[in-house]
């Protein structure tokens, strides 16, 4: 996923996003796996070491704070109105996570970081659905993809400066 995204042009957010997106399918459908140990229900009883999973398992939402925070300084983060959340809830529900190291020098704010984990809910879902054929027999499964994807942009940048 990071050479999908890192191939974009840092400029071209929502580009990052759809790179991003599809390297995530692409790759589940190439090792679902290796997908469903990193993505899928956990084993009872078993803790994976912290040494071993920690990095792998943030770098990819580190790369989707990166384009929040790029979205942010670029003043193209969509408005808290575009998920219908308020502020306030979203300080209750996601404030604490702000205090992770990974949002250290970063302005996001709870309002934003609910927008990029809905989008991100979203992706997963898509491709959590594909992966383990939840929905069945798909006729055109990359099409389903890209129709249930396709508003996922507008929930972590705007195509312009946002007024």
């Amino acid at each position: 996923m990071r050479t999908a995204h890192d191939a974009v042009d840092p400029a071209d957010l929502v580009g990052r996003w759809n790179a991003l997106r599809r390297a995530l399918r692409g790759w589940a459908l190439e090792h679902p796996h290796d997908f469903a140990l990193i993505y899928g229900s956990p084993v009872p009883d078993y803790q994976a070491p912290a040494e071993r999973t920690t990095e792998p398992g943030t770098a990819v939402m580190a790369l989707l704070v990166t384009l929040l925070e790029d979205a942010r300084r670029a003043g193209r983060v969509p408005g808290a109105d575009a998920l219908g959340v308020t502020p306030p809830d979203a300080t209750t529900a996601l404030g604490p996570l702000l205090e992770d190291p990974m949002f250290d020098d970063t302005g996001i704010d709870p309002a934003m970081l609910a927008q990029g984990i809905a989008a991100w809910t979203l992706l997963r879902g898509a491709v959590t659905s594909e992966v383990f054929s939840q929905l069945g027999p798909l006729p055109d499964p990359p099409a389903l993809f890209e129709t249930l994807l396709s508003a996922s942009p507008r929930l972590v940048v705007t195509a312009t400066p946002a007024d």
